[in-house]
């Protein structure tokens, strides 16, 4: 197009005609103009595109992570539900006339079971996205919203663990070990190696003295009781992660 314009330029000036010529220059010069202008539009547009697919990447990854939140989260209120049952079973125990130790040991492990693995958010996406110095890419509401997610989850979390922390400092908290059944649990009982030790001996112990039943329905009832809060704690971040999902998958588009 250029050459086109060059050559009618010479014809035109080879004709003495510098009306027209000027005309032709003119209009050569909006031509590269608006040439220039197009290029940088469609500069800017593949910029742009590039740009927004790399949102949506991120957008996506950060649904994975609170999708795989959700998964974890109904696993844990599972194991809480059995550890509250396990509670609850070892509570009526401890309320019967005749106690039996090896039933009450098996209660008070499984009361405490799991009990530390608690709620570890996933973050890969969100540090990811912090690290590269990306965070801006991310719409102003969505970030807001990711921020108050991830604070709220750390205060959570630390009342599971204050919880947790102390139903195992219960569980191990006691005068003697044999006393409340612990040479019966299955474990034990194997570790225990019978040519060293009198078996007998520890069972006749265990069964002998049940000055226990007190301490042990104190604990049951803080099991229960911690438990339950667990739950309820759980439940509401159930809310949270259901409603950062919804928002996520607004501005993940597969």
């Amino acid at each position: 197009m250029i050459f086109l314009f060059r050559k009618i330029r010479r014809k035109l000036m080879q004709k003495n005609k510098v009306t027209t010529y000027l005309l032709y220059a003119i209009g050569e010069i909006i031509l590269v103009v608006i040439g220039i202008f197009i290029a940088i539009q469609l500069n800017n547009l593949n910029e742009n595109r590039k740009l927004q697919n790399k949102k949506n990447v991120y957008y996506c990854k950060l649904l994975e992570d609170v999708r795989q939140d959700q998964h974890q989260l109904e696993r844990l209120v599972h194991e809480t539900d059995e550890r509250i049952y396990h509670s609850n079973k070892l509570l009526g125990l401890l309320q019967q006339e005749a106690l039996d130790p090896l039933e009450i040991a098996n209660e008070m492990l499984a009361s405490v079971s799991l009990v530390t693995f608690t709620f570890k958010p996933s973050v890969s996406a969100f540090d990811d996205i912090k690290s590269s110095g990306n965070i801006g890419l991310l719409d102003e509401e969505i970030k807001e919203k990711l921020l108050a997610y991830y604070s709220n989850i750390e205060g959570i979390v630390d009342v599971v663990d204050i919880n947790s922390d102390q139903a195992v400092r219960l569980f191990y908290d006691t005068e003697s070990y044999s006393k409340i059944g612990w040479p019966l649990i299955s474990f034990v009982d194997e570790a225990i190696d019978s040519s060293l030790v009198d078996k007998n001996q520890l069972v006749k112990l265990v069964r002998a003295d049940q000055s226990y039943r007190d301490e042990l329905i104190s604990d049951a009832v803080y099991f229960i009781g911690s438990g339950a809060r667990v739950k309820m704690l759980y439940e509401n971040l159930s809310t949270d992660i259901s409603t950062m999902e919804e928002s996520l998958k607004l501005k993940c588009q597969n």
